[in-house]
C-alpha cells in the first residue's frame, strides 16, 4: 500500500480505535496518545473561525480602505491585476463610489 493510500484509509476512520487497527494492518504500533492525535490531525473536523472562513469566501479584505483623493468616498475595486505591456507591471484599477473617480495603481 502507497503513503497516499494509507492516508486516505486513515483519513475515512471514524475513530481513535479504527486509526490504530488501519496503523497496526500496515505494520505500525501507535499507543493511546499517538493514535488520538492522528485522529485528530486527519480525521477530526475543525471549525474554522471568522477570519478564516472570510478568506474562503472571497471577504477577506478588511482594515483600512482606499479612498478617494478628491472627495474623501470609498474606493471600490473595479479590475484586479491588469497588465500594462509597454511598461511590463501590473496594477488594479479603483473607482469611488461617490464621485466616480478613476485611480489606477
Amino acid at each position: 500500500m502507497t503513503s497516499k493510500e494509507l492516508y486516505e484509509k486513515v483519513r475515512g476512520a471514524g475513530s481513535v480505535e479504527e486509526v490504530r487497527k488501519i496503523a497496526e494492518e500496515n505494520g505500525v504500533k501507535l499507543d493511546d496518545n499517538a493514535a488520538r492525535e492522528a485522529f485528530d490531525k486527519y480525521c477530526g473536523k475543525k471549525e474554522l473561525s471568522d477570519d478564516e472562513l472570510d478568506a474562503a469566501n472571497g471577504g477577506c479584505r478588511k482594515g483600512p480602505s482606499v479612498v478617494c483623493t478628491v472627495c474623501g468616498g470609498e474606493m471600490e475595486l473595479v479590475q484586479f491585476h491588469v497588465y500594462d505591456r509597454y511598461n511590463d507591471v501590473y496594477y488594479s484599477v479603483y473607482e469611488c463610489t461617490a464621485c466616480g473617480h478613476v485611480y489606477e495603481g
